[in-house]
Parts: C-alpha cells; structure tokens; sequence
C-alpha cells in the first residue's frame, strides 16, 4: 500500500490530536533546539509511544557525539534535559575513518561489551513509554 511521506520539522507535526496509536522515536530528541517541545507534539499525535535516548554514561563517558546538544536522563517516569558538556573519553567510536587503525580491535571489543550491558542492563539507552 502507498503510504503519504511527509517531511516536517518535528517542534510542529502537522497532524491531529492523537492521529496515531503509537509513535517511535528514537536518538533524536538529543540533537533537537527543544527537545521539551518534540516530546510534547509526540505525546499530542500518539495515543502511546516509545523514546529512546542515550543515557548520562554513555554521552558523558563512552563516545558522546558532537552533534548532540542535550543529554537526558529519566528518572521514573519522567525525563530531564541537559545542556551538553563535551567531554571525551574514548575517541570518536562511530566513524571508522576518524580514528586511528589500532582502534578497530579495540572499538570491535569494546562494542559487544556494550551492546551485552545495553541489552541485559539498560545502561547506555534511555527507553522511555508513554
């Protein structure tokens, strides 16, 4: 079935209160002006949903990216907004070309620890239901 694409800026989804059942959105409210905004249209369009995020550790600690300009954190049932503070730990591990080849061995470790304690722990993704 053909299905209408529609391009929009995410502060102002042009589409009717509760137009969905359930919307998904996922590592975008950290690179976002107001991300408090977005999450308030989602919330409008979608009678339920799903965010995800990065957590505190994961930005602050591990590979934190340029592009994201807020950290956020939740706490219960709710969740906080940050200014993010560039602090780098480990190099840039999302682009191969970027860091140096010693790194790839390392950076292939380091992944699947990650993704074992993201998977089992929830400690490097924000996963949040509204």
């Amino acid at each position: 079935k053909r299905q209408p694409f529609v391009q929009c800026d995410t502060h102002f989804l042009p589409f009717r209160d509760e137009a969905f059942d359930f919307v998904h959105c996922s590592h975008v409210l950290e690179h976002l002006e107001d991300p408090k905004k977005a999450y308030l249209e989602l919330k409008r369009v979608g009678r339920s949903g799903y965010i995800e995020t990065p957590t505190w550790l994961q930005e602050k600690f591990f590979y934190g990216q340029k592009e994201h300009r807020w950290v956020i954190s939740k706490k219960g049932n709710r969740l906080f907004c940050q200014k993010a503070k560039r602090r780098f730990l480990l190099p840039y591990t999302e682009n191969i070309i970027a860091r140096p080849v010693c790194w790839n061995f390392v950076y292939q470790i380091l992944n699947l620890i990650f993704r074992f304690l993201d998977e089992n722990f929830h400690i490097f993704g924000n996963r949040f239901y509204f």
